[in-house]
């Protein structure tokens, strides 16, 4: 009984995956996506002769896409945010000078899906910055 439902099992994910392999090379493989990074700290050296370096805290980063159907067109739509975004320039010898405080950023972007293999889709961009 249990070898009888694990090939039943097993024939129905390889029937399930030839499936998506299908739809993925035909273009119709599309995946919603929801990334979230909180507080992503990156040190940079200003240079090899100072001791000067930068500190960003990148705040929040998130991206996520999302897919939308108008006339028979299927369009992608795909949205970076970043909130609360601190760089500051740091020094072993001196105070720490601010740069940016709480810089926050959207960038958004939409594009076509193109189901044709080799054909690039063409993107349409939006930036906002904050104060």
């Amino acid at each position: 009984l249990i070898n009888s439902i694990m090939g039943k099992t097993a024939t129905a994910v390889a029937r399930s995956a030839r499936r998506a392999a299908g739809h993925h090379s035909a273009g119709l493989g599309l995946m919603k996506v929801r990334c979230q990074l909180v507080n992503p700290l990156v040190i940079l050296p200003v240079s090899e002769e100072e001791e000067q370096h930068l500190v960003a805290d990148l705040g929040e980063i998130t991206v996520e896409n999302s897919f939308e159907t108008r006339e028979e067109r299927k369009e992608e739509h795909i949205a970076v945010n970043i909130k609360a975004m601190n760089i500051q320039q740091d020094s072993l010898s001196e105070r720490s000078r601010s740069i940016l405080n709480h810089f926050n950023m959207s960038f958004n972007c939409s594009r076509q899906v193109v189901r044709a293999p080799n054909v690039l889709s063409v993107y349409n961009f939006k930036v906002w910055f904050s104060e």
